[in-house]
């Protein structure tokens, strides 16, 4: 099921260095200290922190995410989710159910966190879609990163 996401545009802020998103699938917590700094098109990579979304996405693994477009992406039931909410709070999860009125989002960690969490539609300010893992490898001349 696929459903496009309307979202207000602003223009795009620096992304700058990469950011941190310790909240990221701990549940709700604030997303000010990244606030400016995620694009509202295009790519941008960040560490998740937690154990609600493994064993895919382990503590301390760098994502890459896709800042999800009104009117041009569409949103995939069973894909991973950076959201963030109009109260400036977010959290990384997979997307379980769209319902008329709200998102329906839930952990992989199904044992250590077994509710939905439901997100109205007129309460959602952002969304990112997980596209790939990244890895940092070290090379003599410097660092390189591989997706997977």
């Amino acid at each position: 099921m696929k459903t496009r996401l309307k979202q207000k545009r602003d223009e795009t802020p620096n992304v700058g260095k990469p950011m941190r998103l310790d909240y990221a699938s701990r549940g709700w917590k604030v997303a000010r200290d990244i606030a400016g700094r995620i694009p509202v098109h295009g790519f941008f990579r960040a560490p998740i922190k937690g154990i609600s979304m493994e064993p895919v996405w382990k503590d301390g693994t760098i994502v890459e995410f896709m800042a999800v477009r009104e009117g041009v992406d569409l949103l995939c039931i069973e894909r991973d989710y950076f959201v963030i909410r109009a109260d400036g709070k977010g959290t990384f999860k997979r997307l379980h159910c769209i319902t008329d009125d709200a998102f329906v989002f839930r952990a992989l960690n199904r044992n250590a966190y077994p509710e939905l969490v439901k997100v109205p539609k007129r309460e959602l300010a952002f969304l990112a879609v997980a596209v790939a893992h990244v890895e940092l490898v070290d090379v003599p001349n410097g660092v390189i990163v591989r997706t997977k």
